[in-house]
C-alpha cells in the first residue's frame, strides 16, 4: 500500500517500480506484478534482478521470450556498440587524411559495415520499443473475432500475459 501511495503522488523510478511489482507478486496478482516489472525495465533495461523476476512470473504464466524482448532488453547495449562503431569508423577515415595504409582502409570499410548492421538493429529496437503494449491485469480476458460482444471468442488472455495493443475501436482494444 505505501509503495503504490508513492506511485500515486507520483513517484516513479525503477526501484519503486520492482517494489511494487515484488508486493503485488507476494500477493498473487500476477498482472499486476507483471506490468510493474514491465516498467521498471523501461527505466532501468539492464537491471538484473528485475529481469529474473520478470522471467520467474513468465514461466509461471507459460509465456516464452521472443526476439521482441532480446531488443527491449537490450537497447543499452546497442546504444554503446553503435557509439563506438561510429567512434572506430571515423577514426579511419581521419586516420585516412593523413596517412594512406592498407590497415586503415580495412578499418574503414569493416566499420563501415558494423556501423550500418547496428543502424539498422538500432532501427528494429527502436520500432519494437515505440509499439503500443499491454499487460492484462484481469483474471480472465477473452480475445473476440471482432469489437463486439456478439462476436465469438476466439481464446483466452491469461493474467500477466503481455500482449501488444494492434488497434482500437470505440472501447474495444
Amino acid at each position: 500500500a505505501a509503495y503504490g501511495e508513492l506511485a500515486a503522488r507520483g513517484y516513479a523510478g525503477a526501484p519503486l517500480y520492482f517494489n511494487l511489482g515484488n508486493a503485488y507478486f507476494r500477493q498473487g496478482q500476477i498482472g499486476r506484478a507483471r506490468l510493474w516489472y514491465e516498467r521498471a525495465l523501461r527505466e532501468s533495461p539492464g537491471d538484473e534482478d528485475v529481469l529474473y523476476n520478470r522471467e520467474l512470473l513468465r514461466s509461471q504464466v507459460g509465456e516464452r521470450a521472443d526476439v521482441r524482448d532480446w531488443w527491449a532488453d537490450h537497447v543499452v547495449l546497442l546504444s554503446g556498440l553503435l557509439g563506438l562503431a561510429n567512434l572506430f569508423f571515423f577514426a579511419c577515415c581521419v586516420g585516412s587524411l593523413f596517412r594512406e595504409s592498407e590497415t586503415l582502409w580495412w578499418g574503414r570499410w569493416i566499420g563501415g559495415v558494423v556501423l550500418g548492421v547496428l543502424v539498422v538493429a538500432g532501427g528494429a529496437a527502436h520500432r519494437q520499443a515505440a509499439r503500443p503494449e499491454a499487460v492484462v491485469v484481469a483474471a480472465r480476458v477473452e480475445a473476440r473475432t471482432g469489437p463486439s460482444a456478439a462476436e465469438r471468442v476466439g481464446f483466452l488472455v491469461p493474467e500477466g500475459q503481455r500482449v501488444a495493443w494492434l488497434e482500437a475501436s470505440g472501447d474495444w482494444v
